[in-house]
């Protein structure tokens, strides 16, 4: 096998080379067996030339709006930003939702034990003291002139109490629900003692 010099550098040539790959300097014709780089040929919209053709730009792959399923939704590409966005703009929603409903019920929670704390109040008792709890919960005391079998028959025929139980002559408990009413008669003055929780 013949080793190829460079006639400028003097490195050694590649076969089948036209030009040194060290310094970049054109290999003559007397070191060249088969040249495999040929200078590139010009195309020209001459007669006798070859002429250059356009083609047609084509798709490298199917457009997907254009060939999906039939029945089949298109789903949209949208950013990872964007989605984040829209994400988030639900959560807010529900979390709104969930407050505003919360302060709904609370709000109609006292309402409903402020009606029934004043409809367990017995007509023209004077109130010795009413104390509301943090957790909700109420105590009332009430006194009146009326005697217990009178004060006990109005809260039955009001209140539709589940459970009444008689202590002794002169005391009786009653149930209703979340209310527990005690009577005690003692010297002519029914005392009324009103227990509500939440």
């Amino acid at each position: 096998m013949i080793i190829l010099k460079c006639d400028v550098c003097g490195a050694e040539l590649l076969p089948a080379t036209s030009f040194c790959r060290q310094c970049g300097s054109a290999i003559t014709a007397s070191n060249v067996q088969s040249p495999s780089e040929a200078p590139t040929e010009l195309f020209s919209n001459t007669a006798g030339g070859t002429t250059t053709q356009r083609l047609d730009p084509r798709p490298t792959r199917p457009d997907r709006r254009l060939h999906r399923p039939p029945g089949t939704m298109a789903v949209s590409s949208a950013s990872p930003g964007r989605r984040k966005a829209v994400v988030g703009g639900f959560v807010l929603v529900f979390v709104i939702v969930g407050i505003l409903t919360t302060v709904v019920i609370m709000k109609m929670r006292n309402s409903v034990a402020t009606s029934d704390a004043s409809a367990l109040l017995y007509p023209g008792a004077q109130t010795i003291f009413d104390m509301t709890n943090t957790d909700g919960s109420r105590a009332v005391q009430l006194q009146t002139k009326e005697p217990l079998a009178r004060v006990e028959n109005w809260y039955q025929t009001n209140l539709k109490l589940s459970k009444t139980v008689r202590l002794t002559s002169t005391s009786v408990v009653m149930k209703k629900e979340k209310v527990t009413i005690t009577l005690a008669e003692e010297d002519g003055i029914t005392n009324i003692l009103l227990k509500q929780v939440p």
